[in-house]
């Protein structure tokens, strides 16, 4: 495995064990550091994905280990200088996307999923910024630090953002952002710090903190706040949430510091953003962009976003795997990785009512009776390779290449299932959810279920569903999927804790019952915890892999395939377009280049 942490957010964690180090060989040579002030850089103008971060240290005279990571600051022109040189937006382009026809379309975080972030961020920022090969970098929050190694987080926000309505963005406007989605938020912004961080405090005009809940607890907070993760809150006017405090904003009231006004939502439709102008507004802080306008359709259909690209109705769609040969006349660029993919047996590990996942003799039958690469090969057209365990695949943290996916042994399967006195007439529920980034998901279930049938004779029911359905029967315990299945992506993050405490935790650690294979505390809790607070990056790397080995040797998902997330843009009217490489989620449309 190639040591990638050195220029991913891992090397924030580096640094920050180093500094540690430091200021604890300094207090016990009776030599205490001092805080160094950092230089703000000249103003350029930006008009790509940022740069990546160069950690400073700032040590402060203190005798106990400190971590103290320093983003560099993006170099950007200071709002609301207008400058001859800056381009103007021009023309319009559309994005037909799959994944998004079947979420909520809020124009409000707060009430919105993750997948509605395609459109999001256009108007709206975070904290935290990611570049395209998941290296985390500053946005809003121009630094972040933490004076106690790793459990109080203090942001300092960048100066002279502007909000769409004019007004200079302030640690008001970021703690009303956060509180608010912690207080009445339903979406998935909301859960996750609500249920683990503390109300955010206004320090001073510029500066927010705030603290894990769990006393002790320590874990490398900015990367849950960042563009790529699916916890994470945008940031609007304290006032937007005084008038609307407990109901989502109108799209006509939606005001953000993004390089787009959000001006339409017409759900399950359209969203429309329209350019801030240089020459009429201000000059963005981070990017003008090419296009004047931007319009984000939601299609369902592979084949009607296809036929869209074809006649021009699109300039951007994504594709499913199965589907790449379609659109070779296209430009084709994907997500490496962007997704592992399988089925997650909903707290069937210790519910009661619970009956077979609970044996890990049928865990493993029904894990060694599918052809893994038989699927990667035609169901995914090539675009996936198997893995070992849900969420590693190659170059993800703690990934281990020792371990190898399970073999297709439908024989051992069938004697595993005799020795366990398996019930032949017991049928499982295999809820067919789609999620974002992965439209061959639903077809995988459905591939599963047919390889049990044929290899095993194991009954199935197959239930197509979304994301509302399940979630809702999967917070009342509903059994009718307690106990069963649910097809189920897991997308990259960069902190790995992430999605390992979204899919394959407990629900003390994600915060509610959903998509959780345990229903009471997970025997990988103290690990994901430890995980979640480790700065050293070896040993981040040997906890992340004794993970991976666990989910592996105890066979706890049906697991599992590396997929890459693929996309086709017309080269007559887009010039080039970056992907969020490991990544489910559509980013970055602001960065898109027209043709020469």
């Amino acid at each position: 495995m190639k040591r990638r942490y050195w220029i991913r957010p891992k090397a924030l964690w580096a640094l920050a064990g180093l500094l540690a180090l430091v200021a604890l060989l300094g207090a016990c040579a009776g030599a205490e550091p001092t805080a160094t002030p950092t230089s703000t850089p000249t103003p350029t103008t930006a008009v790509g994905p940022a740069p990546t971060p160069t950690p400073r240290p700032s040590p402060t005279p203190t005798p106990t280990p400190r971590i103290v990571v320093v983003a560099t600051p993006t170099p950007t022109p200071t709002p609301g200088a207008v400058k001859p040189t800056v381009r103007e937006p021009k023309g319009s382009i559309t994005f037909a996307s799959g994944p998004l026809s079947a979420y909520s379309h809020s124009p409000d975080r707060r009430f919105s999923v993750a997948a509605d972030s395609f459109f999001q961020g256009l108007a709206f920022e975070w904290l935290v910024g990611v570049t395209p090969d998941h290296q985390l970098v500053s946005m809003l929050a121009e630094s972040w630090e933490s004076p106690d190694n790793g459990h109080t987080w203090i942001f300092k926000l960048r100066k002279g953002v502007k909000f769409h309505n004019g007004k200079e963005m302030t640690a008001e406007d970021v703690a009303a952002s956060f509180n608010s989605a912690a207080a009445v938020g339903t979406g998935t912004s909301a859960a996750w710090p609500r249920s683990n961080l503390t109300p955010f405090e206004v320090v001073d005009q510029y500066t927010v903190r705030t603290s894990l809940k769990t006393e002790g607890r320590r874990m490398f907070v900015p990367a849950y706040l960042s563009r790529s993760s699916w916890t994470a809150q945008v940031v609007s006017p304290k006032e937007m949430f005084e008038k609307y405090p407990d109901k989502p904003w109108p799209v006509s009231d939606a005001i953000g510091t993004g390089p787009y006004r959000l001006v339409e939502v017409v759900r399950g439709e359209k969203m429309r953003g329209v350019a801030l102008d240089p020459k009429t507004d201000w000059t963005h802080w981070r990017i003008v962009p090419a296009f004047k306008e931007v319009i984000v359709r939601p299609v369902k259909e592979d084949g009607t976003r296809i036929a869209m690209l074809k006649t021009g109705a699109a300039d951007l769609i994504d594709v499913p795997t199965a589907l790449k040969k379609e659109v070779a006349a296209f430009t084709n660029v994907s997500a490496k990785g962007g997704a592992t993919a399988g089925l997650i047996n909903h707290e069937g590990m210790d519910a009661e009512v619970s009956k077979w996942w609970k044996v890990k003799e049928v865990r493993m039958a029904l894990n060694l009776a599918i052809d893994r690469q038989e699927i990667a090969d035609f169901l995914f057209n090539g675009e996936a390779d198997p893995i070992a365990a849900m969420h590693f695949s190659p170059g993800t943290e703690g990934f281990d290449p020792s371990l190898q996916p399970y073999p297709y042994d439908p024989v051992k399967a069938r004697q595993l299932l005799k020795d366990a006195n398996y019930d032949m007439n017991y049928v499982w529920n295999i809820w067919l959810r789609g999620m974002g980034g992965v439209p061959e998901l639903q077809s995988l279930g459905e591939a599963i279920a047919a390889k049990w049938e044929q290899e095993l004779g194991v009954k199935t029911k197959l239930i197509p569903t979304d994301a509302t359905v399940t979630g809702n029967l999967m917070d009342k315990h509903d059994p009718s999927i307690v106990g069963q299945f649910v097809t189920f992506r897991s997308t990259n993050h960069p902190d790995v804790s992430l999605p390992i405490v979204t899919f394959s935790a407990d629900p003390e650690l994600y915060g509610r019952h959903e998509l959780n294979p345990w229903h009471g505390t997970a025997p990988t809790h103290d690990n994901i915890v430890a995980l979640g607070a480790e700065s050293n990056p070896k040993e981040r790397d040997r906890i992340a892999r004794e993970l991976q080995r666990y989910l592996y040797d105890n066979y706890i998902h049906v697991q599992g395939w590396s997929v890459n997330v693929l996309y086709a843009y017309n080269p007559k009217t887009v010039g080039k377009f970056t992907p969020l490489q490991g990544s489910t989620y559509l980013n970055f449309l602001e960065y898109i280049e027209p043709s020469s």
